[in-house]
């Protein structure tokens, strides 16, 4: 089980899982109360084979006065603020441990992005929390960040123009061939097509 409070025992599951898929998207409090709100997500529960969270604790929205002036201080997507809460799918599987040659579960991928769009339909336009978000989401800019994104990536040119710190939609990733990992290559970052 490891070292005591190395780890929370709820994230236990999490840690042991293959991620099938995970998307999430801010809501507030005007969509919270349109009467098709709660039966679309009641649909979109129904269609998960792991249900969806309604969770509370993502969104700042309602805050006091007090946290809201720390809002500047911050490059979460401008949402937080005034979303009351996030819609979030999570689909984990710990019965398998997949390699590079497992294939594709087709059914699952369809299923998943049927789950991905209705998300968007309930959800129009809305942002989403970067650590639990859609891995597969084209505009993770706008998806992540929103109007924060180009301060994001001024700070990321300034200080990282080479890209050496890098992942799957991080700020500026969008902008390399080949964005995760570092790559080895001249001192412009150049690719030489090795990574480690």
């Amino acid at each position: 089980d490891g070292a005591e409070g190395w780890m929370a025992p709820w994230e236990d599951a999490d840690a042991s899982a293959y991620h099938v898929g995970t998307a999430q998207r801010y809501f507030d409090l005007s969509r919270a109360e349109d009467p098709a709100f709660a039966p679309a997500v009641a649909r979109l529960a129904g269609g998960s084979p792991s249900g969806l969270v309604v969770a509370l604790n993502y969104a700042l929205g309602h805050a006091s006065e007090a946290v809201l002036a720390a809002r500047k201080d911050t490059t979460v997507h401008p949402q937080v603020y005034t979303a009351i809460g996030v819609l979030k799918v999570e689909i984990l599987k710990h019965d398998m441990i997949p390699t590079a040659t497992t294939p594709v579960n087709t059914a699952e991928a369809n299923n998943f992005e049927w789950i991905r769009e209705q998300l968007a339909i309930v959800t129009p336009g809305a942002g989403s929390y970067y650590n639990e978000g859609d891995y597969l989401v084209e505009a993770f800019q706008s998806q992540y960040w929103g109007s924060n994104y180009p301060e994001l990536l001024a700070t990321k040119d300034k200080y990282d123009p080479g890209n050496v710190f890098t992942c799957h939609q991080c700020v500026g990733s969008d902008r390399f061939a080949s964005a995760c990992g570092r790559r080895l290559g001249d001192s412009e970052g150049a690719s030489s097509g090795f990574f480690v």
